[in-house]
C-alpha cells in the first residue's frame, strides 16, 4: 500500500508537509507541488489533513506472498559458539517447515565472522542449510550492522518466516 499525491489536485499549501510525522513529504518550490519520499510509512496523517483530497492510498500495491518461501532461524552465536537458543529454534523451525509443506526448508541464519564451522554445526542440529553473512565488522554484535545485513538478506531472499530467540540480541533484532 502506497500513499500517492495527485499532482493535478495538489495546490501547494504545504499542510501535508507540516503535518507529516516522518518528514516523508518533500515540497518542490519550482513546481509548487508536494511529493512522497522513501520515509513514508503509510500512516495516513497527510491523507486526513489535505483539504484538497489530493493525497490517497494506492491499494493496488499488493505483495506477491508466493515469492516468500522457507523458514529462517536467527542462529545466535557468541565468540564462535552456537547458543543453546539457536539449537532449540532450529528444531522448532524444522518441525514448522514440515507442517507447512514438504518443499519448505529451514535455514540457520548466522551473522558474524569466520562462521563456516558454525554453519555446519547448525546443519548437524537439523537445519536444511545455513546462510552465512560474514564480515570482520560483524564479529561482535552491533544492532545497526546486524539489522542492515539481515534486512538486505530478507529483501533479496524473501523468507516466509523468521524465528528469533527471546534473548536480548534476538529481541533487539526482531
Amino acid at each position: 500500500m502506497a500513499v500517492v499525491i495527485n499532482q493535478e489536485l495538489c495546490k501547494g499549501c504545504k499542510i501535508c508537509v507540516k503535518n507529516c510525522p516522518f518528514q516523508a513529504i518533500d515540497f518542490d518550490e519550482a513546481t509548487r507541488k508536494a511529493t512522497i519520499n522513501e520515509k513514508c510509512t503509510a500512516c495516513s496523517v497527510c491523507i486526513s489533513k489535505c483539504p484538497f483530497k489530493a493525497i490517497t492510498k494506492d491499494e493496488s500495491d499488493e505483495v506477491d506472498l508466493s515469492a516468500y518461501k522457507h523458514i529462517w532461524v536467527f542462529a545466535e552465536q557468541r565468540d564462535g559458539e552456537l547458543m543453546g537458543v539457536a539449537k532449540e529454534l532450529i528444531a522448532c523451525g524444522r518441525r514448522l517447515s514440515r507442517d507447512i509443506s514438504p518443499d519448505t526448508k529451514c535455514y540457520a541464519l548466522l551473522v558474524g565472522n569466520g562462521l563456516d564451522a558454525l554453519g555446519q554445526e547448525a546443519i548437524e542440529w537439523g537445519a536444511d542449510g545455513s546462510i552465512l553473512i560474514e564480515s570482520p565488522l560483524l564479529e561482535h554484535f552491533n544492532t545497526d550492522g546486524y539489522t542492515k545485513v539481515i534486512c538486505d538478506a530478507i529483501k533479496e531472499y524473501k523468507p516466509e518466516i523468521i524465528l528469533y530467540g527471546a534473548t536480548h540480541i534476538g529481541r533487539d533484532l526482531a
